[in-house]
């Protein structure tokens, strides 16, 4: 039996670190994007219909970050860290 990752094919994000805004791109829809702190707690959320989009997270103190991105029911987490 094989471990399965939770990744989204061809999701991509960058810059990592962060200093203001951060671009995402996906082969495939993006619906939702959450932003949670080290505390767990959530620091931003937006539902989206796209491939691409650009998250403005000037706001949010320096630091690391989970961000959890879903598209066609499969969700994964990623580490950023904002400047």
């Amino acid at each position: 039996m094989g471990i399965s990752e939770n990744v989204i094919e061809g999701f991509e994000f960058y810059p990592n670190p962060v200093t203001n805004e951060i671009n995402l791109s996906a082969k495939t829809t993006i619906d939702q994007i959450s932003i949670l702190n080290i505390l767990g707690q959530k620091v931003y959320s937006e539902k989206m219909n796209a491939t691409n989009y650009r998250i403005d997270l000037s706001a949010l103190e320096p630091g690391m970050y989970i961000m959890t991105a879903s598209s066609e029911e499969i969700t994964a987490s990623y580490k950023i860290v904002k400047n």
